[in-house]
């Protein structure tokens, strides 16, 4: 498909909102826990293939494209390492000047 410049710029300004309008993602087909099944209803309406994506987890890709395997223990060579998840704390740790100003009932 070829537009002219003008065509283009109409097009693309329908999709601006007047000034003091927010879009709202939670709603219609942008909501979350529909999104995929309504884009996808969407695509098959106007005749649109979902795309394909590979699924790589970043052991295969560090494994097949950069040489290099994470679950090979560098001392002894096996593949013997467990990739443990590392969760972010939930709060700051306290401060050294409160920790000895505890109350005790």
């Amino acid at each position: 498909m070829t537009l002219s410049d003008v065509e283009f710029i109409k097009r693309y300004v329908r999709h601006l909102l007047p000034k003091g309008f927010r879009r709202i993602r939670h709603f219609g087909f942008y909501n979350g826990a529909v999104k995929k099944k309504r884009i996808d209803q969407i695509r098959t309406s106007i005749g649109q293939k979902s795309p394909k994506f590979k699924e790589w987890d970043w052991i295969k890709i560090s494994t097949e494209k950069l040489g290099y395997d994470p679950k090979k223990c560098p001392c002894c060579g096996e593949r013997t390492m467990v990739i443990m998840p590392r969760f972010a704390s939930q709060r700051a740790p306290p401060k050294k000047e409160n920790l000895n100003t505890t109350i005790i009932n």
